[in-house]
């Protein structure tokens, strides 16, 4: 249905542009209100921060990789000996590398797995209100957009029967002056 409404809007665009070709066709204005309207941008937001907390939920199923790295160095300096002429020095280093990678996945977690059905369906009911904002939006830009056409004819209308009646009036005029009436 959605792709029927855009095809049909889009044919209706293209026989209008040849009216109103210096005028702004019905694509156009569509595109610059799916850009700005507050509707439809909460709902894509609504949509993308769904979709996100679904990655979230389906990332507490997948393994966990952890990696650490610890480094230590160690100096020291000892005498031993009782008097000054018998100390000796005795100097130790130590240098210590550590590391660690752990890998984990839980084998099965209900309470993850519900979560990630709630984020999923979560998801699904943001996507369906952003299409169906998107949808409410071409149906208000369409209606908008031929009220304002056909106050455009109905202006024009307007100014050429006033132009008409100018003519009779000089006319009628004219025969007056001249005396055929």
């Amino acid at each position: 249905m959605k792709k029927n409404i855009l095809a049909a809007l889009i044919g209706l665009s293209c026989a209008l542009t040849a009216t109103a070709s210096n005028a702004e066709d019905l694509l156009q204005v569509y595109e610059i209100a799916t850009a700005n309207d507050p509707t439809v941008l909460k709902a894509k937001a609504q949509a993308d921060a769904q979709a996100y907390n679904s990655d979230r939920a389906m990332s507490a199923l997948l393994p966990q990789i952890g990696f650490s790295m610890g480094y230590e160095k160690t100096d020291s300096t000892s005498f031993n000996g009782t008097d000054a002429a018998g100390y000796t020095k005795i100097d130790s280093d130590s240098d210590t590398f550590t590391r660690g990678l752990s890998l984990s996945q839980t084998l099965f977690d209900l309470g993850a797995w519900n979560s990630l059905g709630i984020a999923d369906k979560q998801a699904l009911q943001a996507t369906a209100q952003y299409d169906f904002a998107k949808q409410d939006l071409i149906v208000r830009v369409a209606d908008g957009y031929f009220n304002v056409l056909s106050s455009i004819d109905n202006l024009e209308f307007v100014q050429s029967e006033k132009r008409a009646i100018e003519r009779q009036l000089e006319q009628t005029k004219q025969r007056y002056a001249v005396g055929l009436t």
